[in-house]
This record gives structure tokens, sequence and C-alpha cells, in this order.
């Protein structure tokens, strides 16, 4: 926020790290948990931040950053959208929302139609909702997912799957209405992976247990 009305705005983020991150520290706000060896780890996140902001791929030629962590609030689909973006840019292509990721590869997205994780969801609305929401006069471009570990940009998309998106939002509301939340995860089960409700579903590992255990007896 301070480093991005500067001339020169890589230099001016990495003035600002060293401060910022003591000010995280201190935000009692972000509740930040107090581990036994920040004091060790903390050189090695700023190594990692730093490496983000010197990568070619964080600041694109010819941009300008518009606003950081901007808020907004839009309607699509008949649904309320409130969100916040990370980042909002300003490039030769047009407008692009950055969003920030801490891990090395970009979110699967939702199921296809042949329930493959698959379709996006994120960038598309911050290309086809937020955007156009928050500066109705200026060109639109895409939305990115820029890792701060790898210091990369990990994917950028627009408005492709806007029309699978529009379908996702039609079933959602229409489950919504009536009460209809099945247990459906992806063909490869690759949520399953994530989710915290092992013990208690009725599809996945423990069922497969139960049933083995049924047969064996």
């Amino acid at each position: 926020e301070r480093a991005k009305d500067k001339p020169d705005l890589r230099a001016a983020v990495l003035s600002e790290l060293e401060t910022a991150m003591a000010e995280a520290e201190r935000d009692e706000s972000l509740a930040l948990p107090q581990l036994a060896d920040w004091e060790l780890q903390r050189p090695d996140h700023l190594k990692t931040l730093r490496e983000a902001v010197e990568s070619e791929d964080f600041l694109r030629p010819g941009s300008v950053v518009l606003a950081v962590e901007q808020e907004y609030k839009a309607e699509w689909c008949g649904l309320e959208m409130t969100g916040s973006i990370d980042r909002v840019d300003e490039t030769p292509d047009g407008l692009i929302a950055i969003d920030y990721k801490t891990s090395s590869q970009a979110p699967k997205g939702i199921k296809d139609a042949n329930g493959v994780l698959k379709t996006d969801v994120q960038l598309p609305l911050y290309t086809k909702v937020a955007l156009p929401e928050l500066y109705p006069k200026k060109r639109l471009g895409t939305g990115a997912y820029y890792s701060l570990t790898k210091g990369k940009m990990l994917k950028e998309a627009g408005m492709d799957a806007i029309p699978e998106l529009e379908a996702f939002a039609e079933r959602l509301k229409d489950d919504l209405a009536n009460g209809r939340f099945p247990v459906a995860p992806d063909v490869k089960r690759i949520a399953c992976e994530y989710c915290d409700f092992e013990a208690v579903c009725r599809i996945g590992p423990r069922l497969e247990r139960n049933t083995n255990d049924a047969g064996s007896e």
C-alpha cells in the first residue's frame, strides 16, 4: 500500500518488507500464532518474499498498481458476491486482478460435466464481476495467481469459463432452494484429500472400509 505510488515500485516494496513484517507481528487483529522457533523462521520468510518481489513476474513492464486488498460487492446470476482482490494492476493489455498464493500450484477449481476438477472460479469472477463493478470505464484484462513461494505466475485466465460458471450458479441456487446438499466429490476424489469429515463421510474411505469389514464377516 505504501509502495504502490512510488516511481520504482519494486524497490519501494523491498524497502518496506522488514517494516511491514514487524507491523504484522504486532497487529493484534491478525492473531498470528506464537511459534517457539519464529526467530529462526523469520529470515527465511523474508528471503522468500524478497525473491518473490524481485521476480520478473511480480510486475509486468508498463504496469501500474491501482489497489491492494481491494474489497468489492456485486451481484452475479442472482447471487450477492462479496470478496477482496489482493492486487489490481493496470497493464498495457488492460486490468489484471492478481491473487497471491503461498502454494506452488493453482487451485484445481470445481467439477466439469465429467466430474473432473477443471473449472476455475476465482479468476473468471474477478474479471467478469469484480473488475467491472470497481472500474466500469477501464478496459478489462485477465486474472492471475501469483505464487509467493515460487515467485512466478501459476495461471492466468479471463472469462473463458463463464458459461460453465453460470450453469454452476444455477445448480447452486436450485440446491439451496431445495435443501439439496449431496456428497459428490470429484471422480478422482482429490477434494477428499483435504476434507475434515472423513469420519462421517457417506461415500469415502470410511464407507469402503465398513463395506469390506461387513463382507469379511
